[in-house]
């Protein structure tokens, strides 16, 4: 037991020396990772998970996207497959168009978008703002909360995280929307999480990994989830009152 704790601890100073680290920018809108998503049917049992990837470009009124797929096997076809969206990130703004030549009736499901972000800077009716990384206030007004900027590893390269003070939503560069949507529509409210398929509950974002299947990001939602970050006390941060609660148990404290 001991040799946890002293594990944990470890994995504290790790944690909050991650934090004091300087994040770069990550593009949301890249090749090479997946996302992994997960429903459960309404006895709450657990169903397969999805995955979104990019994957190719195209262009759309002279202006460059890229392929977005939404897909069931393990593996992205894209011979058998066609794309959902066309997604193009600028500015680290990301925006999307909907793919109309996709069938949505089977895996995707069709939810307005939670928040509904406006811009001026749509080039097309068709196209909608998913995240504004220049300013989240706006993502987290339409969720009724304030929200802290945190530092949170996705695999070895620190990235700046936003996380809900109201809730266990978290929104991260490079990842995107650690809730219970998906890429395109990163929130789904509980009474609109109905999907057109046999599993109608939506059990949100589960992990990002590369295309080898290693993990560089894992939910809390997620039956492998370990936090990095260890919010022992569980106050929404990691700081030295997390060390303190862990040196109070290996010393018998409480």
């Amino acid at each position: 037991m001991r040799y946890i704790y002293t594990l944990l601890l470890a994995l504290l100073l790790g944690g909050i020396a991650a934090q004091a680290q300087e994040a770069g920018y990550h593009p949301l809108v890249r090749e090479g990772v997946r996302w992994v998503f997960e429903y459960v049917n309404s006895e709450m049992e657990l169903y397969p998970s999805y995955n979104m990837e990019f994957c190719g470009d195209t262009v759309i009124a002279n202006t460059a996207y890229k392929k977005c797929y939404c897909y069931l096997e393990p593996e992205l076809d894209t011979d058998i497959c066609t794309p959902v969206a066309f997604v193009r990130e600028q500015d680290k703004k990301v925006f999307a168009i909907l793919n109309k030549e996709r069938d949505f009736s089977d895996y995707l499901y069709e939810v307005q978008r939670v928040p509904a972000l406006e811009s001026d800077e749509a080039l097309s009716p068709d196209e909608f703002l998913i995240y504004d990384f220049n300013d989240m206030s706006a993502f987290f007004d339409e969720l009724g909360g304030s929200y802290q900027q945190q530092i949170i590893l996705v695999g070895d390269e620190p990235s700046n995280g936003y996380v809900s003070m109201n809730g266990p939503i978290k929104v991260i560069e490079g990842v995107g929307a650690d809730a219970s949507g998906n890429l395109l529509y990163p929130i789904a409210p509980p009474e609109i999480r109905q999907l057109n398929c046999p599993c109608p509950y939506s059990n949100g974002f589960i992990k990002l990994t590369d295309l080898n299947g290693n993990i560089l990001y894992r939910s809390s939602r997620s039956s492998e989830f370990s936090d990095p970050y260890c919010d022992v006390n569980h106050d929404g941060r990691v700081d030295i009152a997390d060390v303190n609660a862990v040196i109070n148990v290996m010393l018998g404290r409480e």
